[in-house]
């Protein structure tokens, strides 16, 4: 269920999200900076199903046991172990996100 509802933002257009979202970024005090450009693209529906599907595919079932046995918590699997196997795909994400933001949402 929580697949569907991630993926449900793909069916809407993007231009019905241009005005809320410049409000959103102006309220943050954002407008006019990178972070206004690389934050919302990375945090997108296509961001986060992508990740998760790299994230299944990258980390083994393995890893995570062999960290468990050896004492480590949730935070520190996630830091030893979860965080340098994604760093690729994290790089990956965090650069593409300027290519699909700007004049390409407003089809210009």
């Amino acid at each position: 269920m929580l697949f569907w509802i991630v993926l449900a933002p793909f069916m809407i257009p993007m231009q019905l999200a241009l005005v809320p979202q410049f409000v959103t970024l102006a309220w943050l005090g954002w407008v006019g900076s990178l972070k206004a450009v690389i934050i919302p693209g990375a945090a997108n529906a296509f961001g986060i199903f992508w990740m998760r599907q790299y994230a299944q595919g990258a980390i083994a079932d393995e890893l995570i046991q062999a960290s468990r046995g050896d004492g480590a918590g949730f935070f520190r699997q996630w830091w030893t172990v979860g965080l340098p196997v994604l760093r690729p795909g994290l790089a990956s994400r965090g650069s593409s996100p300027s290519s699909t933001s700007g004049t390409t949402t407003c089809g210009r």
